[in-house]
């Protein structure tokens, strides 16, 4: 039989119960602040919890429903694709639950059911429900009923920090959340939680808001930063307003990717975007970027999620990305922020942020999806150059040499132009200045500061992070792509035939001359060689691959480095020859799908920058232009997506001069 805990019941009693409730049914010893929580809410108090991301927030209306069953729970969600999720979170601990959003409401009337009457005659101990949705008629005639009302325990609202940002002007409903207080019982208790909401207006804009005032208030603070995040931030250095992206086309190599086996060696990404034109755009480039015998599989490995997208796809996608078995080949997510705050996937190993972000909380809100099972974590933010230079120049730090950013800023007047949050302009300026990020970040939240050192991320972290000892420098005049099988075979030749060569050049002694080449060098050695081949540039790189203690250094230096410095240009010369020809197909093909007609995938990497735009400015801005397209991607539930309006940019010279009406069934 579950256990029901009084209203009149002690705090001590309370906080024994709970604690028997988390052992017996959540499976783990809860935590003092969670038990501190809960225990508020039971005894009728509201409660504003902050703590980092991957915490376990949500364990406090666990809690709620698991001792009072009896009563119901309202959660309010931000994001649709977390309420399914949650629902099965929420039956795992056998919690009857049930979100009403458009999908499952529609689902339930094809199964001849009624979930708003479902509701009423108390079938569901928590319910979940948007912003919009709660000010619905339906919630209204809900709420109305006696018997409902007094059954509602507590209501929550998850990412509270969004009131303030998105009440304003995006979705007004969040502002009409507290509202909700005239409506309830004054026994009602509210529960707001967030992982980045900042001290001062924003806290006191969502206080007032929700009512969360006076002697009935627990107020519980807890750090909110978290010390196994790596934070980067760096410039946008390509425009980001076209079919490529060089900024990030980098992760595409990380992986030398030769078979399916691979593709399991990408690390967990999240890539952040602005609007759904540019996500389609960089999701097509990045699949560009696969080696052909696994293009075929590009929409597996990559995948473009946003609001349009039709909810079996979000959710099957959201499914896949979970899978912990390495068995999921998707590696990359492209997203807006319909998989932004509340995606609980645990091994995610790196977030990007491509773009200069709104506000530091959406950084750091994306970022907190990264590293929250895992040792470590990694946020990448990629800041807008004019605005990078803004701050630069504010600071004095601009590089007055590089004469045409120097004077872009001076013609834009900077102090006029820039205009971010002014807690992401701490954390760009202490970048700069080559202060502690995650210092920074406990300032602007009020954290307690102290977090060792050596436990986070630089503030001016190298441009990549390298595994093992071996460290290259990467050349500027590597070769453009990827070594592939044919390049790597060839040079692993070349090298071969030199050090037999040596080999045989080599005086033998007693110790020596029943030996192989292998003893001159080692196939170990040699596959390093062949590896960072393209990056020797220098005889000190041929050195530290090599070893100081390589015992022919003095008789056979100059002829090695001469030598592998022929293989290192061969293989450069075929790098270039193998973009070329990519380069001429892609064009090729592109021409092709325009000849076909919008119903063809956009894979051009052309340079598309529209006439007279500035490539230097790297903002993304999708308008309706004189070469435009409408495109699509094959989507197996096609009868759950609406129309949608996506805008691609295309090349001046191309013959699409008019915008294609379809509907879209892009992922």
């Amino acid at each position: 039989m579950a256990l029901q805990i009084s209203r009149g019941w002690s705090m001590p009693q309370i906080n024994a119960a709970l604690d028997s409730i988390g052992q017996n049914q959540l499976g783990y010893c809860i935590k003092d602040w969670q038990r501190d929580g809960a225990a508020n809410l039971l005894s009728g108090n509201d409660v504003l919890l902050l703590i980092e991301t991957g915490a376990g927030k949500s364990s406090l209306f666990y809690l709620y429903a698991l001792a009072r069953p009896s009563e119901v729970v309202i959660v309010v969600s931000p994001l649709k694709l977390l309420e399914k999720n949650l629902v099965d979170r929420l039956k795992s601990l056998k919690i009857r639950a049930a979100c009403l959003n458009a999908d499952s409401l529609i689902h339930a009337q094809q199964d001849g059911r009624d979930i708003w009457r479902e509701c009423a005659r108390g079938e569901y101990q928590v319910i979940i429900c948007s912003p919009e949705r709660l000010s619905s008629d339906e919630m209204d005639k809900l709420l109305a009923l006696p018997q409902f009302q007094t059954r509602v325990g507590v209501v929550v609202v998850d990412e509270a920090h969004l009131i303030p940002v998105w009440g304003k002007e995006f979705r007004t409903a969040f502002n009409a959340i507290g509202s909700l207080r005239s409506r309830l019982r004054s026994s009602t208790v509210f529960l707001a939680l967030s992982a980045t909401l900042i001290p001062g207006k924003p806290t006191e804009s969502v206080t007032h808001s929700l009512g969360l005032a006076g002697p009935r208030f627990c107020y519980i603070k807890r750090k909110c930063t978290r010390s196994n995040l790596y934070i980067i931030i760096r410039r946008i250095c390509h425009s980001i307003s076209t079919a490529t992206f060089g900024d990030i086309e980098w992760i595409m190599f990380e992986i030398e990717l030769r078979t399916e086996d691979d593709i399991l060696l990408m690390k967990k990404t999240i890539i952040y975007v602005d609007n759904i034109a540019q996500g389609y755009r960089l999701t097509l480039y990045l699949r560009s970027l696969l080696p052909q015998n696994l293009r075929h599989l590009g929409s597996k490995i990559i995948r473009h999620i946003h609001a349009s997208t039709c909810s079996k796809c979000k959710e099957e996608a959201l499914a896949e990305f979970s899978r912990t078995d390495r068995l999921s080949l998707l590696r990359y997510i492209v997203a807006s922020e319909a998989f932004g705050s509340g995606v609980d996937v645990g091994d995610i190993f790196r977030v990007i942020n491509l773009g200069t972000p709104r506000d530091a909380n959406s950084a750091l809100q994306r970022g907190g999806r990264a590293g929250r099972k895992i040792p470590k974590g990694e946020l990448i933010v990629y800041v807008n150059a004019r605005t990078w230079d803004g701050v630069q120049q504010h600071l004095g730090l601009l590089d007055r040499r590089n004469s045409k950013r120097a004077k872009t800023q001076d013609s834009d007047s900077s102090e006029n132009k820039i205009s971010i949050c002014s807690y992401f302009r701490r954390l760009l300026e202490a970048h700069m200045k080559r202060n502690c990020l995650i210092q920074t970040i406990q300032e602007i939240y009020g954290d307690d500061p102290t977090i060792l050192r050596d436990e986070v991320g630089s503030s001016r972290p190298s441009r990549r992070r390298h595994d093992g000892a071996l460290k290259i420098r990467r050349s500027a005049h590597r070769g453009p792509g990827r070594m592939t099988k044919e390049i790597t075979a060839k040079a692993q030749a070349l090298l071969l035939e030199l050090v037999t060569d040596l080999w045989l050049c080599t005086p033998a002694t007693s110790a020596t001359q029943f030996e192989g080449p292998d003893a001159y060098m080692s196939a170990e050695k040699q596959s390093l060689l062949v590896k960072h081949i393209r990056d020797l540039e220098t005889p000190g790189q041929v050195r530290c691959v090599l070893g100081t203690d390589w015992p022919y250094w003095e008789t056979h230096q100059d002829q090695l480095n001469a030598e592998i410095q022929q293989i290192r240009r061969s293989v450069v010369q075929d790098l270039q020859a193998n973009y070329l020809k990519r380069q001429a197909e892609l064009q090729k093909k592109t021409s092709s799908q325009l000849a076909r007609g919008p119903d063809s995938e956009y894979n051009s990497e052309s340079d598309v920058t529209s006439a007279g735009s500035d490539s230097s400015d790297s903002e993304s801005i999708d308008v309706p232009l004189a070469d435009i397209m409408q495109a699509t991607e094959p989507c197996e539930h096609s009868e759950t997506h609406q129309s949608e309006r996506l805008i691609i940019r295309l090349p001046a010279r191309s013959k699409a001069s008019q915008l294609v009406d379809t509907t879209s069934t892009q992922h």
